[in-house]
């Protein structure tokens, strides 16, 4: 067996020897093979260029017209990716001709496959296919000749066909498989192969052989046959493992096994954003364009934000599109995978932007079980979440929707207790695009008066808290004295009495916070026009400070009569 070994290695190497010289060499494939009178075969044009891309190719192959005659010329596979020439034949001269170009960057290998003809046998001869002109251009921008050498092919023409069928009683063809390879119309990256088959009984010899063509014949004999082959260090290409089983008849029908090697990468992988005219669009749009000369893109597996990546299948459009995502800094990572599973990495980062955050307007209660009302504005026919927070417990948050005019309203299903209250919201477009909060808004609720004291300013909320804390604890008081003593209640309306005494700087502090406010506004109307928003504030300021003074007076006169 190790003779044999040595013996296929050898065949091997004479094989691949015109190929291992330096620069460009062009040969036809197969380079001999006998053929039946009128019937037709197919050979393959192919390019070998080791150490120094090529960008083009432009030759003239020459066969005997009176012995062949092309039937058809195939470039399915062909390493052009442009013809400058589209290829033509002349049956009449016995000439086919073609240019092509590989574009950048270019062509490195041993078996680019250019064409494929397929000849019809005319005559009972030997007909020669060889290559009367040809140059090779490499891809360093100079256009130099790289060509070193064409070699060409003979064929045998014979009365009957090439490949008798095997004698009656020979063996089967062998039913080949390969655990490396398994699937002869898949690619690979391993370059050791392993193959086996059964051995029927009977048999008492195999013939193996491991070529670029599927119709060569097996030369490396083992006898007794063997049931299993190894095969290291293939280049990439695709390959044929031919084996054929004897015995006492004769040589029974060949298997031949294709498999197909590919290691490299993708020679190419762009990735770029389409340009987005609104950047709070929620989806991105990318661009990936990949390139592999040899067993070509499969996929692409794609992933935003470190997530778990998406397989994704280019519709020849090239355009992956990204999910609805919230607005911030995002970033893509995608891999272009081949047939044979290697891959190509790109990165790239993109930003989504925030919609213009909603706007409330009017926010009001009646107080005590009376629902609450937000009122404002944003994108037409889009969501908004409204919450509600009271100090640091947020106490509700729910879904409405803004009209055509944008305009929205939110109402809680029932009261909020007396305190001091901020509301806020956030949009979603019918696009999926989000905003950030809006400014919030602090209110406070009083009790039995039935208002609330919208506020813009924090501070003022917080006085109006205290306000608010002052005269609970005044009706409070009150309802204590009455079940009490006369002596007791005496002294709860000294204490009622100093409260009032507090009471009243601090509410006048709140008038004048409001007022200011007020005065600006005013100020800034005898300018200018003030915006619907100044007019709907200016209006709510002037409502808001008349039913303050009204209830805290009603309160502060309620509690002198009770102490009387």
């Amino acid at each position: 067996m190790e003779k044999a070994h040595k013996i296929l290695l050898t065949v091997l190497l004479a094989w691949l020897a015109p190929f291992a010289a330096s620069a460009a060499t062009l040969y036809v494939s197969p380079a001999s093979g006998s053929y039946g009178l009128e019937g037709t075969f197919s050979v393959n044009v192919y390019a070998s260029s080791l150490d120094q891309a090529m960008n083009a190719t432009s030759a003239t192959i020459a066969f005997p017209p009176d012995k062949l005659e092309v039937t058809t010329l195939s470039k399915e596979g062909s390493i052009f990716s442009l013809w400058i020439q589209e290829p033509t034949i002349s049956n009449a001269d016995g000439v086919i001709n073609f240019k092509g170009v590989v574009l950048n960057p270019g062509y490195m290998g041993a078996a680019g496959k250019i064409l494929t003809v397929t000849f019809k046998a005319k005559a009972i001869s030997t007909a020669a296919v060889n290559f009367s002109s040809a140059r090779v251009l490499a891809n360093d921008g100079k256009g130099t000749d790289i060509l070193k050498g064409t070699i060409g092919a003979t064929y045998g023409i014979t009365a009957v066909a090439a490949v008798p069928a095997p004698s009656a009683g020979t063996p089967e063809a062998p039913r080949v498989s390969s655990s490396t390879h398994p699937n002869p119309d898949g690619w690979y990256a391993a370059t050791d192969a392993k193959f086996s088959w059964p051995v029927p009984n009977g048999s008492t010899a195999a013939r193996l052989l491991i070529d670029k063509t599927p119709d060569a014949s097996p030369i490396i004999e083992y006898s007794p046959p063997i049931s299993s082959w190894e095969m290291s260090d293939l280049a990439n290409g695709v390959w044929y493992f031919n084996a054929q089983l004897g015995n006492t008849s004769g040589w029974g029908a060949i298997t031949s096994f294709r498999l197909r090697i590919d290691t490299e990468k993708p020679s190419r992988f762009e990735l770029t954003e389409v340009p987005r005219p609104d950047l709070t669009e929620p989806k991105a749009t990318f661009v990936l364009d990949a390139f592999d000369s040899l067993s070509g893109i499969d996929h692409y597996d794609v992933s935003v934000d470190g997530g778990v990546p998406e397989s994704w299948k280019d519709d020849g459009s090239h355009r992956y599109v990204t999910k609805v995502l919230a607005p911030g800094k995002h970033a893509l990572a995608a891999a272009a995978i081949d047939q044979a599973g290697n891959s190509l990495s790109a990165n790239a980062e993109f930003v989504i932007e925030a919609l213009e955050p909603p706007s409330i307007s009017v926010w009001t209660s009646r107080g005590g079980a009376s629902p609450i009302i937000v009122q404002g504005s944003t994108f037409p026919d889009s969501q908004v979440v409204v919450w509600i927070k009271h100090g640091g417990e947020e106490l509700s948050s729910a879904e409405t929707r803004s009209g055509a005019d944008g305009k929205f309203t939110f109402t809680t299903d029932g009261g909020l207790p007396a305190g001091a209250y901020q509301a806020w919201a956030k949009v979603t477009d019918p696009r999926g695009a989000k905003s950030g909060p809006s400014e919030k808004v602090g209110v406070t609720v009083v009790p039995e008066a039935g208002i609330a004291v919208a506020l813009a300013s924090p501070w003022a909320a917080s006085l109006a808290a205290v306000l608010l804390a002052a005269l609970i604890a005044l009706g409070v008081a009150v309802l204590f004295a009455r079940r009490k003593a006369t002596d007791l209640k005496r002294r709860v309306q000294k204490k009622a009495q100093k409260a009032i005494l507090a009471l009243r700087p601090a509410f006048d502090t709140l008038q004048k916070d409001i007022r200011r406010r007020i005065g600006a506004l005013e100020k800034k109307k005898g300018r200018r026009m003030l915006t619907e928003k100044e007019e709907r504030l200016l209006e709510q300021l002037k409502i808001n400070l008349d039913a303050a003074k009204s209830a805290i007076r009603k309160k502060i006169e309620d509690i002198k009569r009770k102490m009387k």
